[in-house]
């Protein structure tokens, strides 16, 4: 059984609220709104961490505040549910979001309502909560507007495509990866080590944990270890 996550902001009380729909074979089905989060709210965006198999919910409250919470879908019976809120300390307004892959990272596109910029915030979400970056700014001059992000699994890049504040005839889009820590290698990211080195095309031994493969032929694009 395959479960869609959404969000939204409740019409009726200005609360944040989600639900599941989940698939079937051939069925498709809706689960039972919930509140995630009961302040006011005005804009949301959601992105799925493959890492962490949770999504991260980013909001702005009524008064602009930027916030962050962790929510779980659950199989049996179907269900959603949030963790406590946590609260970046930043004031944003139209969020996009999209996971990076690459980076282990949410991009949080959004217009900063202290310095009126568009910008993007790397945000990582483990098990024991939020951790908000620094921010970049995107546009020295510009606000951005209905931000709408996502990952480029081929460039292994993030996309954010949006319209000028004022100008709707005026689209902007931008394209970049955000940091990623290329020296993390443990026993379930690493393929192995060669005890020497391997020239292109050649064959060669790479020492595997628990195993041992010889003599292999490897053909990759732009592969590192």
């Amino acid at each position: 059984t395959e479960l869609i996550a959404y969000v939204y902001v409740n019409n009726s009380s200005n609360v944040l609220a989600g639900n599941v729909i989940y698939v079937n074979s051939t069925t498709i089905s809706v689960g039972t709104a919930t509140t995630l989060q009961s302040e006011n709210c005005d804009w949301v965006a959601i992105s799925y961490d493959s890492v962490l198999k949770k999504n991260l919910v980013a909001y702005s409250t009524s008064a602009g505040d930027l916030k962050g919470t962790i929510v779980t879908t659950g199989n049996s019976p179907y269900s959603i549910s949030a963790d406590t809120a946590s609260d970046s300390g930043e004031q944003g307004t139209n969020l996009g979001l999209a996971f990076d892959t690459r980076a282990e990272k949410h991009g949080l596109f959004f217009r900063n309502q202290t310095t009126t910029k568009a910008c993007v915030m790397p945000v990582t979400t483990t098990a024991s909560g939020i951790t908000w970056g620094s921010i970049t700014d995107l546009d020295s001059s510009g606000q951005w507007n209905h931000n709408i992000a996502r990952y480029d699994p081929d460039q292994q890049v993030l996309v954010n495509a949006a319209y000028e504040a004022y100008s709707p005839n005026y689209s902007n889009a931008i394209a970049g990866y955000l940091a990623y820590d290329s020296t993390n290698l443990t026993s379930t990211n690493l393929l192995g080590l060669a005890p020497e080195a391997i020239s292109d095309t050649a064959t060669g031994t790479i020492n595997t944990w628990g195993s041992r493969c010889e003599s292999s032929s490897l053909l990759a694009d732009s592969l590192s270890l």
